[in-house]
């Protein structure tokens, strides 16, 4: 929030007019996600109950996922995707760790951020995308550590997002 704010502060109005650069609130986020996909892998995790097979099944649908924002601005979106499935991720690992205390100390956070695109035409704003993705890892990282007691390393760097500095008009998505 505090970099898309900064990016907003940095740039005129009518630069952020001409290149379509609009900050878009968590709240309405939430709106797209919760509906696109959110409210269905919440349905998922009730249906698992105590079912370490379908908890499990449920983390590999997770991690198979891929997220995309064609014009994604300073990368609010996919940051919340990104805290949203992390969110999720560990309410399974909790579940998992009330079934069977040991076997679930095998397995660490599969979410990537290659699992996240994104195209932004301004380099400033594509680079603080990558910036802030980095910076919610590290997040997400210290919550996962807190709840469940272990978390992957934050140092290195994990590859970035795969997000480019392209006009998302002019590119094969496809392709991308």
């Amino acid at each position: 929030d505090i970099l898309g704010s900064m990016l907003q502060a940095v740039i005129s109005s009518s630069q952020r007019e001409e290149l379509g650069i609009h900050y878009t609130s968590v709240k309405n986020i939430l709106k797209v996600i919760k509906p696109l996909f959110l409210d269905e892998l919440y349905d998922d995790l009730n249906k698992c109950n105590d079912d370490t097979k379908k908890l499990k099944n449920l983390l590999r649908k997770i991690y198979n996922m891929k997220f995309f924002d064609p014009a994604c601005g300073s990368g609010n979106f996919l940051i919340i995707c990104f805290k949203e499935i992390c969110r999720i991720e560990i309410e399974i690992y909790k579940k998992l760790k009330e079934i069977d205390k040991n076997s679930w100390l095998i397995l660490k956070s599969g979410i990537k951020l290659t699992q996240f695109y994104g195209i932004e035409i301004d380099d400033y704003a594509h680079e603080t995308a990558k910036l802030s993705l980095w910076m919610a890892e590290h997040q997400m990282n210290l919550a996962f550590d807190e709840i469940i007691g272990d978390a992957k390393p934050t140092l290195p760097l994990s590859p970035s997002a795969n997000i480019v500095n392209k006009n998302s008009l002019k590119l094969d998505w496809k392709k991308f």
